[in-house]
């Protein structure tokens, strides 16, 4: 855990937070503000991990009333001639109102209920805790192509969706330069007024409060991006809830 401070541009010098920084935040441990920073994950292709699912080429682990909870795109840097992720974000808390946003890799965080916030000096790991129990923790790696293939299998419950994932995200472009492929695992407590998920290692827990459709049960194994999504609506009214 470390403290927080209001409003403060933090500069990544091999880390998210410089020594001066984290000074300044043992200095003012009782702040209520927001902080912002820059989002320092920047691979050139990325696949992220949803409970016993993958997000491939671009897409979100979930929407919450349209609004994506995390959502990654790939950009293309033309000055550099080099590709990488864009990431965008709109969590809220349980009562619907903002706390977690990231705008074009621009990261704010409001401190009116926030517990806990971790990122880890070498910005492996992104855990944020809200009073009202949501949370939201990811953690970023690379791996070999085949060390992708085979950790698939450790979570997907259908060997054969495993293989179909290997081949997608490999056809996506998701292997780098180096022949890594850069993976996000996600997990985290989101609430909104129809649905409660709850994301834990391979698992991926939903409860629905739509009103006469009241139910709970764990998803299965999908591979989806930001085109081909599962979508969850009432009819004639926009969608309360979609993966991908």
């Amino acid at each position: 855990m470390i403290a927080l401070c209001p409003q403060h541009h933090a500069q990544a010098d091999g880390g998210l937070w410089t020594s001066a920084y984290l000074k300044d935040l043992k200095r003012n441990p009782y702040v209520d503000d927001v902080i912002r920073v820059q989002w320092p994950w920047q691979p050139e292709s990325l696949v992220m991990k949803v409970g016993p699912s993958l997000v491939i080429r671009s897409g979100s682990p979930m929407r919450l009333d349209s609004r994506p909870v995390m959502h990654f795109e790939p950009v293309t840097i033309e000055p550099l001639g080099t590709r990488t992720v864009q990431f965008n974000s709109d969590v809220r808390d349980a009562e619907g109102r903002s706390w977690l946003r990231i705008t074009q890799s621009w990261f704010d965080l409001r401190l009116d209920g926030t517990t806990d916030l971790v990122f880890t000096p070498q910005t492996k790991t992104f855990r944020a805790t809200h009073s009202d129990t949501t949370f939201l923790t990811m953690r970023f790696e690379k791996m070999p192509a085949e060390h992708f293939r085979n950790w698939l299998q450790t979570f997907m419950s259908n060997p054969d969706i495993a293989v179909s994932a290997a081949q997608s995200a490999v056809a996506a472009g998701a292997v780098d330069c180096e022949g890594n492929i850069s993976v996000v695992s996600f997990e985290g407590r989101f609430r909104s007024r129809y649905v409660e998920v709850v994301l834990n290692g391979p698992t991926m827990k939903f409860t629905s409060f739509v009103p006469g459709l009241e139910e709970q049960f764990e998803w299965h194994s999908w591979v989806v991006d930001s085109d081909d999504r599962v979508v969850l609506k009432l009819r004639n009214k926009a969608e309360f809830f979609s993966l991908g």
